[in-house]
């Protein structure tokens, strides 16, 4: 299995991190709705695929949403996105312990005592400034059980930084208006219905 550290290379160096900020900054708050918060985590989940080098996968699986493939070995990454999981706003240093990030939501009763045999083997905490990587193994010492999900604030001294505010520029803004597209997609989807 690979080391944290040598994954955590592996995105940095393999990853157009500038593109995923810039797509941050140009989707901004329009899909922060309830009902756009999944599709959301899809768009951010499926770009590390788009701006890596082909070694990343999205697969959009429970647990796991992406596969990379490191010196021929297959590893699996769940990813998080949490804007300001990693930095205030303007905060040069990383917060003390990330932002509390969900796990898994079971939107309703929690039968989990601990985190799923099967979820991924590194969980990729990203936020607009910065993105980290931490072992399921670490993870594990770090996780809240609660009644509807299990949640986690994770020290950053026990993460692997992938990309901090030191090592992408000023964003650059597309105008996007995604929720107009994707509701444009729907309905070209539903006139091919007969």
């Amino acid at each position: 299995m690979a080391t944290t550290k040598e994954v955590a290379d592996h995105l940095k160096s393999n990853i157009d991190w500038q593109r995923f900020v810039n797509l941050c900054v140009s989707i901004g708050d329009q899909l922060n709705d309830a009902q756009w918060r999944f599709f959301k985590a899809v768009v951010f989940e499926n770009s590390m695929e788009a701006y890596s080098d082909g070694s990343v996968e999205y697969v959009g699986e429970e647990g796991c949403d992406l596969l990379v493939t490191l010196n021929g070995q297959v590893v699996r990454v769940e990813m998080k996105y949490t804007e300001h999981a990693l930095y205030t706003a303007k905060g040069k240093l990383p917060r003390a312990n990330s932002q509390k990030i969900t796990l898994m939501n079971s939107k309703g009763s929690n039968t989990h005592k601990s985190l799923p045999a099967n979820y991924a083997d590194f969980l990729l905490v990203v936020g607009v400034r910065a993105a980290a990587l931490v072992s399921k193994s670490t993870l594990k010492q770090f996780i809240n059980i609660n009644g509807d999900s299990i949640d986690a604030s994770i020290p950053t001294n026990k993460m692997e930084f992938v990309f901090t505010p030191d090592t992408v520029t000023e964003s650059t803004v597309t105008v996007l208006n995604l929720r107009e597209e994707l509701n444009e997609a729907v309905r070209r989807t539903l006139q091919k219905v007969l």
